[in-house]
């Protein structure tokens, strides 16, 4: 049995049945030479054709561990995420519901949205981002991990399966495999324990970057030191302290508001090696260049969330999943204490640099606002922030 798929931009296919009328064999003969190759008509089963550029399933091997992978259905109730294809205690393969930006290099081809994406998981248990299988065509995704890009192939399938399979780090939607293995999905998510206080928090992939899903709102350090909380009639202690401390905005600790905003932390908590989640980062000025190169164009736009923004033009449309709330900042003056609350959102990095008006000890600052890109309020790509500011933090998967 044979199924050939045939990848040629242009072929000429001759049945050899001119003086026959039962034909036994298919000649093909290659565009631009003399080269014919000839099959038995009866091993042939199927014949694809396939355009140039694009990619449909290969046969999955019928003798290999075949995986069946129930996928979930595109609606608003799916938000961006990642869940883990679990064969009982072992992950087989992850799926992502995330935001995909590429335009190829003449410009025919542009991806702009949303996609579900399968991906293998290699030796290291980590998702194979090379191999990325695009639910929804067929076609593949690969990622450069270093620039934060990705090659996108589309394919030629018209229909979201609402299964697929997986053998051998390949998929299709289709197979033959007598045994086929269920597989269970499981949301994937950051469940961050220290001390008596647990959090968890969604997962979001963008490009090559897992992100936490929502505002880090720790009270306690991960060796379980607890963290000084401050209100905002507190200026003074705030500004005067050299530990690690945090404010909610409105001095609000309402579950439903800290899990929408979380908390604002001065620069001691960032310089503090207890204050990220186990196994994760707080982001530093180069992973928010690699997002934002990644976004391109109404980067702030992508990240925000679609309510509470009273900044020009107002909400966004959230397509990473990021869902950035305008905290503002916490900043102890004689005038105020929280600013910039609906209008700004803004978040520390760990790089440490140099005030830039006071030439003192600072961190490395992010602002997001309006739809245009991520920048701070000169337009400058960072703030530098002495210690005694407050802002949120979020955190990367190492």
């Amino acid at each position: 049995m044979k199924i050939i798929y045939l990848l040629l931009a242009t072929i000429s296919i001759v049945i050899n049945a001119t003086a026959q009328s039962n034909p036994t064999k298919l000649n093909i003969k290659l565009a631009n030479s003399s080269e014919v190759i000839t099959y038995n008509i009866s091993d042939i089963e199927e014949i694809t054709f396939t355009g140039e550029g694009e990619q449909g399933d290969t046969p999955l091997p019928v003798d290999a561990t075949t995986y069946s992978i129930s996928i979930p259905a595109i609606d608003n109730e799916l938000q961006p995420g990642v869940w883990k294809v679990m064969n009982g205690d072992t992950q087989v393969a992850e799926l992502c519901y995330e935001y995909i930006k590429y335009v190829n290099d003449d410009e025919t081809v542009s991806i702009n949205e949303r996609m579900l994406v399968l991906y293998p998981m290699d030796s290291k248990g980590k998702a194979d981002l090379t191999k990325g299988y695009i639910v929804s065509n067929g076609g593949q995704l690969v990622w450069d991990k270093e620039s934060n890009t990705c090659t996108y192939t589309a394919g030629t399938n018209t229909a979201n399966p609402s299964t697929v399979y997986l053998a051998e780090d390949r998929f299709a939607t289709n197979s033959e495999a007598t045994d086929k293995v269920a597989t269970t999905l499981v949301k994937d998510v950051l469940t961050d324990k220290r001390g008596n206080e647990t959090e968890t928090y969604d997962v979001v992939k963008i490009g090559t970057q897992y992100w936490m899903g929502q505002n880090l709102r720790a009270t306690v350090l991960t060796n379980g030191q607890a963290i000084a909380m401050y209100q905002a009639t507190q200026g003074t202690a705030w500004n005067n302290t050299t530990a690690p401390a945090y404010h909610i905005y409105g001095d609000n600790e309402i579950a439903e508001i800290k899990g929408e905003w979380g908390c604002m932390y001065n620069g001691y908590s960032i310089l503090n090696s207890n204050l990220a989640p186990k196994g994760w980062d707080i982001t530093t000025l180069e992973d928010w260049q690699l997002l934002k190169s990644y976004l391109a164009k109404s980067q702030s736009s992508k990240v925000k969330s679609k309510t509470e923004w009273m900044d020009t033009p107002g909400n966004g449309n959230n397509l990473t999943g990021l869902d950035i709330y305008p905290g503002g900042l916490f900043l102890c003056t004689e005038s105020t204490n929280d600013e910039y609350q609906f209008a700004r959102a803004t978040y520390w990095t760990s790089d440490q640099l140099e005030d830039a008006t006071f030439h003192t000890p600072a961190l490395g600052a992010i602002y997001i606002y309006n739809s245009i890109a991520i920048y701070n309020t000169e337009g400058k790509p960072f703030a530098t922030h002495g210690y005694n500011w407050g802002h949120n933090v979020r955190c990367l998967r190492k």
